[in-house]
């Protein structure tokens, strides 16, 4: 038997809320050992579907563009917030023919993780795709330009060598699909 508990929510306000994209609570917790903290903080974000697409020649579709957390252009992946009770592989297809104008026959999942461990952050949905192939124009509503890229394995894998991925769910997502 664990000795490891969850905490208990005793109390919980508001701090800042801007739906549907952040909302961050001040909480009162009791750990499992008994200890009350009067001052924690929960942070509600849109939980998100990412995608590790190959196309049917075995080349991986990434995007490269402006990502504004890290303040630079890098590749990234297809991928993007769930809509209001949408399934994540749902979001995962729609997202992947938006982002590239690709849709493949083959998915699996890579597993569903919490952005953060301590804060929340919400929840990344992983999913690996093959057989991508273009089948319409790409229709993002991305608020930068987005470049399509196709890389091989090899060039995959240099890319995330040299940091050129800046998101660490692009890194985790890539390690996943091809472990």
């Amino acid at each position: 038997m664990s000795k490891h508990k969850p905490w208990k929510v005793l109390a919980s306000q508001p701090v800042y809320r801007f739906d549907p994209w952040l909302a961050v609570e001040r909480q009162k917790i009791e750990l499992s050992d008994g200890r009350v903290i009067d001052d924690y903080h929960r942070i509600t974000l849109q939980d998100f579907s990412g995608i590790v697409a190959q196309a049917d020649d075995g080349r991986y579709l990434v995007t490269r563009q402006y990502r504004h957390g890290p303040g630079r252009v890098c590749l990234t992946l297809p991928g993007g917030a769930l809509d209001a009770g949408e399934a994540p592989l749902d979001a995962a297809k729609r997202e992947l023919r938006e982002e590239t104008g690709y849709e493949a026959p083959r998915w699996r999942s890579l597993g569903s993780y919490t952005v953060n461990a301590n804060y929340g952050c919400g929840t990344a949905h992983f999913f690996a795709a093959e057989g991508a192939r273009e089948t319409m124009a790409v229709n993002s509503d991305d608020l930068e330009h987005t470049e399509l890229v196709l890389l091989s394995k090899a060039e995959l894998l240099a890319a995330l060598d040299r940091g050129e991925f800046a998101a660490m769910g692009a890194a985790a997502a890539i390690l996943l699909a091809i472990r």
